[in-house]
């Protein structure tokens, strides 16, 4: 936990707050385009009874990752975390999704959470809500098999729409 208006030896400077956001941002940013990769190429060149078989492959392989990297208390919060997340989108079914698709979602949601310390100061809990916006957008985007798009209007759309389906 970092202290950014306590006295002494904690106190830590806006700067090396956001060169840190910045630094943890790039990091994930880097996990989440190898996961993006990984994820379009397995969906193009593998269909039928394999898919089932990478998806929980790719899914036990981001577990081992988290856990050899992470701290153990921590373990348990990032995967109920990513499971969470991943079960809502399945349960409302809003979107179809293949099981790579709920690998890759699994794998860009499962991250540990210490890794977002300086963000979380910087900007609050909203980095959750960023990467779950870009995490199922991005697979929506693969899925239609073009990258080309407004962004923006996406995520206005997505933050003012999304509440609205919610609250039926």
């Amino acid at each position: 936990m970092i202290d950014i208006f306590g006295e002494g030896p904690y106190l830590v400077g806006m700067s090396e707050l956001a060169f840190g956001a910045v630094t943890e941002l790039g990091s994930y940013f880097f996990h989440f385009t190898k996961a993006a990769i990984i994820s379009y190429l397995f969906k193009h060149f593998v269909k039928g009874k394999f898919e089932l078989g990478i998806a929980l492959f790719l899914c036990i392989l981001q577990t081992i990752y988290v856990w050899s990297v992470s701290i153990k208390s921590e373990f348990f919060f990032s995967f109920s975390l990513a499971v969470l997340l991943v079960s809502e989108l399945r349960i409302l079914n809003i979107v179809p999704l293949r099981p790579l698709d709920y690998s890759f979602l699994f794998m860009v949601l499962f991250i540990p959470v210490r890794l977002f310390n300086s963000t979380s100061a910087v900007i609050g809990h909203l980095w959750i809500f960023w990467i779950l916006f870009c995490a199922v957008y991005l697979d929506l985007k693969m899925e239609l098999k073009k990258l080309k798009g407004k962004q923006f209007i996406c995520y206005f759309l997505f933050i003012f729409l999304c509440p609205c389906i919610f609250m039926k």
